[in-house]
């Protein structure tokens, strides 16, 4: 009976008759989902509605009740007419539950499940606080730049890390050759010290090690006004006048 219902659908495929009866017609009113898998068989769908294939292994469906061949430039095409010449079988089974006229109209093309919640991870932003550095390590004392710690390439230019982005430091800036020529005579100390301290951590605006400001020295004393020298100085003024 399956293959005599298979041979009249075949032919009134290539003839192009209408298949569409009362009930049919009725039946497009609905919108019925279908499982995803069933009998071994997945279905495909073009435009929303199911697709069927005839005894030589074309697709069709069934806009507004009426048998149509899937046109070739379907996306889908090749893959759906090697799967069937593979799994005829499990479409034959498939086709015994969905092939009633229910099932001839545009369906609810069931969506996949949504994928498991990925772990949320967060991303660090960059540390503000400050950090203390030592003033001198391994021979190196600290160079910095508006604030923020200095290192040098392997070409020996200076840069700094603005917001955990590399940056190097303009050359207009008044300590860059002075910068420059210590790394130049220095650098090993210099690499010592960039094991400790290239660091996350120390990527930001960090802490002066400045030097201790110097105590002012206090004003000396006011010199105290000798009344007996004055005296002594009008005496001689007073001689000078009589001898006169």
């Amino acid at each position: 009976m399956k293959h005599v219902i298979t041979l009249v659908l075949s032919a009134a495929l290539l003839t192009g008759l209408s298949l569409v009866t009362a009930n049919e017609a009725k039946a497009q009113r609905y919108v019925v989902p279908v499982e995803t898998t069933y009998a071994g068989w997945t279905p495909f769908y073009y435009d929303g509605y199911l697709v069927y294939f005839d005894a030589t292994g074309r697709p069709f469906y069934y806009p507004g009740g009426r048998a149509t061949y899937v046109p070739r430039h379907w996306n889908q095409y090749v893959t759906a007419t090697s799967r069937h010449r593979t799994h005829g079988r499990h479409y034959s089974r498939w086709y015994q539950r969905y092939g009633h006229q229910q099932y001839r109209v545009r369906v609810v093309v069931p969506t996949p499940p949504p994928p498991p919640p990925q772990p949320v991870v967060v991303v660090q932003p960059p540390i503000e606080e400050p950090y203390e550095v030592e003033a001198e390590y391994a021979g190196w004392a600290p160079e910095y730049y508006d604030g923020y710690l200095l290192y040098f390439d392997e070409n020996g230019t200076p840069y700094y890390y603005l917001d955990g982005r590399l940056v190097y430091v303009p050359r207009a800036w008044d300590g860059y050759t002075r910068v420059v020529t210590r790394y130049k005579s220095h650098g090993t100390h210099y690499r010592n010290w960039h094991k400790r301290y290239h660091e996350p951590r120390y990527r930001t605006r960090v802490r002066h090690h400045r030097p201790a400001a110097r105590p002012t020295p206090p004003p000396p004393p006011p010199m105290r006004h000798d009344r007996h020298h004055d005296r002594r100085d009008d005496r001689r003024h007073d001689r000078r006048g009589r001898g006169r």
